[in-house]
């Protein structure tokens, strides 16, 4: 889970893709808000994943930085990791086709199964270990939180 923060301030001394970004989408909710201004601000966290090479769970401490587009169907994401012995920073433009019910991030495309008030649920693809699966992710949200 992701908390709002304020303030911080990074090195860049590297890029690497970011595996947390891929669960992000967005849509219309209560009060004229989209996801992504919904999101909009900075966030700290923990990146967790499998590391099949060594077949162990990696917790990373994470910074997000959002920067919703004017009509909030796009933002502009920074991703900040300590890892590997170095700060990794990465930033990607996320966008989301209403019409097409689709969630876009470099070449990764998701399919949004649905999306309410403070959740939405996508339908991707991706390496588990060895094989490519179909993988559910669910997004929750609001203006204090924000889990994947």
């Amino acid at each position: 889970m992701f908390r709002p923060i304020s303030g911080i301030v990074t090195e860049d001394n590297g890029f690497i893709f970011v595996l947390i970004l891929l669960t992000l989408a967005a849509n219309t909710f209560s009060q004229g808000k989209t996801f992504f201004q919904t999101i909009e601000g900075n966030w700290e966290g923990t990146l967790e994943y499998r590391d099949y090479s060594e077949n162990k769970r990696v917790k990373l401490r994470t910074y997000l930085f959002v920067k919703a587009s004017p009509d909030g169907n796009s933002a502009a994401i920074t991703t900040v990791y300590e890892g590997f012995g170095r700060i990794i920073k990465d930033t990607e433009t996320e966008k989301i086709d209403l019409a097409g019910k689709k969630f876009l991030s470099g070449d990764f495309e998701n399919s949004i199964e649905s999306a309410e008030d403070g959740r939405i649920v996508m339908l991707g693809r991706g390496q588990d270990g060895e094989r490519v699966e179909a993988i559910p992710k669910t997004v929750s949200f609001d203006d204090k939180s924000l889990a994947f």
